[in-house]
């Protein structure tokens, strides 16, 4: 029976390794801000807004938004002004949140997105013996060696600002930057960095801790 080398059987593990490391994803909170005069947060509807300058990504990240928020009604941007532009009009964007009844605002703002190239240094590796007897004919020091010769990872890092704000004064209360590594799609974003906010929110006792199933 012809015998494979060594390498031939770990260059598949090694590449499908570098494949998860590549495809792992991560959010961090890299700084936060609270509003010293607030104890907590506590809203009866939510506006949420996607601060992009392409409008399909404003609504689909909007909609993203909108699904994390499930305690509260939640109204998107894009539905009270469909038209970006009227965004920039103060008096008719007041007027519109007013008239919708939100008290609470979460904007959602990208920072940056990029990539990061790491180098992986690759290690000498003994070649195992190819019998179990192999093991005690030689002395292990003898066994000959081969070099992983590393590897380039790339990562795609995006960091997210989302500030909080009061809607009656239009005061912000709460501000944050989260940093997140190889996120898959918009939906997988917003899962991530809402998911990181929020246990910082339950850190400083802002909003309650989730209820725990029975």
């Amino acid at each position: 029976m012809k015998t494979q080398p060594l390498r031939s059987f770990l260059a598949p593990a090694l590449a499908a390794g570098c494949l998860l490391l590549a495809a792992c994803n991560s959010t961090t909170l890299e700084s936060s801000w609270k509003a010293p005069a607030v104890d907590s947060i506590h809203f009866t509807k939510v506006l949420v807004v996607a601060a992009s300058p392409v409008d399909s990504l404003r609504r689909m990240t909007e909609d993203a938004m909108k699904a994390q928020i499930t305690t509260v009604p939640v109204v998107t941007s894009y539905e009270l002004l469909p038209n970006r532009a009227d965004a920039k009009d103060r008096t008719k964007l007041a007027a519109l949140i007013k008239s919708s009844g939100v008290d609470g605002i979460i904007i959602m703002r990208l920072v940056s997105d990029a990539n990061e190239v790491t180098y992986v240094a690759g290690t000498p590796m003994p070649m195992p013996y190819r019998s179990f007897y192999g093991y005690y004919n030689r002395p292990y020091g003898l066994s000959p060696y081969f070099y992983d010769p590393g590897s380039i990872r790339t990562d795609r890092v995006v960091s997210i600002e989302t500030n909080i704000y009061d809607a009656k004064d239009e005061s912000l209360i709460w501000s944050g930057v989260t940093k997140t590594t190889n996120p898959e799609n918009v939906e997988d974003l917003v899962a991530q960095v809402t998911k990181v906010v929020r246990a910082k929110l339950r850190a400083q006792k802002l909003i309650p801790e989730s209820p725990k199933a029975s």
